[in-house]
């Protein structure tokens, strides 16, 4: 009987447990030992990836995210911890790249803003910074406008539905 997918499971629990008590550095661990046991599972290169930058690994960390992508390919969760490692490690340009491309995908995602705000504060271009940061105020605005209009259409239809 082959116990490695239970053993890879083990591990990968006791990873995700220290990572979420931050204990990285064990987490880190034990997702090693679960890769050892299944080398093809993204998920645990993904958790690794995220204990490895918490802990300042950021060489490492980027090394995980790119072997997660080889196995289950590109995401936009994946891209976006790519950019954030490659600013701690000032890989500006790839990280600009990065985040460029996500917000033409998705223009009303404000962690992407967020981190690309993130990005031009570290570069020293804090005007640049803070037009980035503004989006964010202009998206959350929009989005409670948005759901302040479906909140009273939903009150009218209610009243109406009890007249």
């Amino acid at each position: 009987m082959d116990n490695k997918p239970i053993n890879s499971e083990i591990y990968y629990n006791l990873g995700n447990a220290y990572s979420i008590q931050e204990k990285y550095k064990e987490a880190i661990k034990y997702f090693l030992k679960a890769l050892k046991e299944s080398p093809n599972n993204s998920e645990t290169f993904y958790n690794l990836g995220n204990s490895q930058f918490m802990d300042k690994q950021y060489k490492e960390a980027l090394h995980s995210y790119e072997s997660c992508e080889k196995i289950s390919g590109i995401s936009p969760l994946l891209l976006l911890m790519k950019a954030r490692t490659l600013i701690e490690m000032t890989e500006y340009e790839k990280a600009e790249k990065i985040l460029t491309k996500l917000i033409e995908k998705d223009k009303n995602n404000e962690t992407y803003f967020y981190v690309f705000g993130n990005l031009w504060e570290k570069k020293g271009y804090i005007k640049k910074a803070i037009e980035y940061y503004e989006v964010i105020n202009f998206i959350n605005d929009f989005i409670f406008r948005w759901l302040w209009r479906k909140i009273l259409i939903l009150l009218r239809l209610v009243k109406n539905l009890k007249s």
